[in-house]
C-alpha cells in the first residue's frame, strides 16, 4: 500500500513515468549536461528539458534536425567550447548578434538576452 501511495504521489509530481513496469524520468525534467567543446541550447530554464547541441561554426542549422531547440524554442544556454560563440537570429551569421565568452551560461534567455529572443539559425565560433 506504500509503495503505491508514493507512486502516485511521483506520478502527481511529474517525477516519473511508468512504462512497461519500469520507472524512468519524465522527458520534461531531463537534465542532460553540455559535454565539452559544445555550446548547447535547452528548451527549457536553468537548463532543463531537451537539449540540441553545436561544436563547430554552423551557417544553417534549419537544415538539421537535431538542432531543432535553436530553432524553436530556446529557454537557456551553456557553452562549453574554448572559443567564443557568435549567435545569430538568421543563416547565414546575419540579423541579431548575441556573443558567449568560453563558459558562458544563460540561465532565462528571456531576462538577460533582448537578441536572442528569435530562434538562433546560425553559430560562429570566434577562437
Amino acid at each position: 500500500m506504500i509503495g503505491a501511495v508514493f507512486a502516485a504521489c511521483a506520478l502527481a509530481a511529474g517525477l516519473v513515468a511508468i512504462s512497461g513496469g519500469q520507472a524512468m524520468a519524465s522527458p520534461g525534467l531531463k537534465d542532460e549536461p553540455c559535454p565539452s567543446d559544445y555550446l548547447c541550447a535547452y528548451e527549457e530554464e536553468q537548463f532543463y528539458g531537451e537539449m540540441s547541441k553545436v561544436k563547430v561554426t554552423d551557417p544553417d542549422m534549419t537544415d538539421e534536425a537535431d538542432r531543432h531547440i535553436f530553432r524553436d524554442h530556446v529557454e537557456s544556454l551553456v557553452h562549453n567550447n574554448s572559443c567564443k560563440a557568435h549567435l545569430y537570429e538568421k543563416k547565414n551569421f546575419e540579423g541579431e548578434e548575441a556573443v558567449l565568452a568560453f563558459g558562458g551560461k544563460i540561465k532565462d534567455i528571456k531576462l538577460r538576452h533582448l537578441a536572442l529572443k528569435h530562434p538562433i539559425l546560425s553559430v560562429k565560433s570566434e577562437c
